[in-house]
């Protein structure tokens, strides 16, 4: 996944539905907040 802009709710909403997903995921200018770090 290729977000446009760095944004906490987008960087959330991917790792939540990459956990759904089958396979793995690559998110690329995720967000960098400390409470993202921690989920992933």
């Amino acid at each position: 996944m290729l977000l446009d802009e760095a944004s906490v709710t987008g960087t959330a909403n991917i790792i939540m539905a990459a956990s759904l997903a089958e396979g793995e995921t690559t998110i690329y200018n995720a967000a960098c907040e400390p409470y993202i770090q921690t989920i992933m």
